[in-house]
């Protein structure tokens, strides 16, 4: 293998590595935004912990769209020097699962 194809494989393990460093945050904000208000039983106003909560799950979804984004725009350009990427839609799929996920646990933080 050439030292171009070596680090042309670094750069994309890197840029897989990174989205999914960010999809890794999302998911303990969501995590975070479910468990806080299970967990914190002695605050007087229960409504601030699911304000948090849904705080964390709208920052989860932010999370969840800049690493999408990030995650293209380097995928484009490592694709114009040749590499050969994750399928897009792959991508796609799941960063719409884990919006979808962010909106199941709005849900499930006001059910109570």
């Amino acid at each position: 293998m050439s030292t171009t194809t070596l680090a042309m494989q670094r750069n994309i393990m890197a840029n897989e590595r990174t989205f999914s460093a960010w999809l890794r945050t999302g998911l303990a904000l969501i995590v975070a935004a479910i468990a806080l208000p299970r967990i914190i039983h002695f605050v007087y106003w229960a409504w601030t912990l699911k304000l948090i909560g849904l705080i964390f799950i709208a920052i989860a979804t932010t999370v969840f769209i800049v690493a999408y984004w990030r995650y293209e725009a380097e995928s484009k350009k490592l694709m114009c020097a040749g590499a050969v990427m994750t399928p897009a839609w792959l991508i796609k799929v799941l960063t719409i699962l884990l919006m979808a996920t962010s909106v199941i646990s709005v849900a499930l933080l006001l059910h109570e």
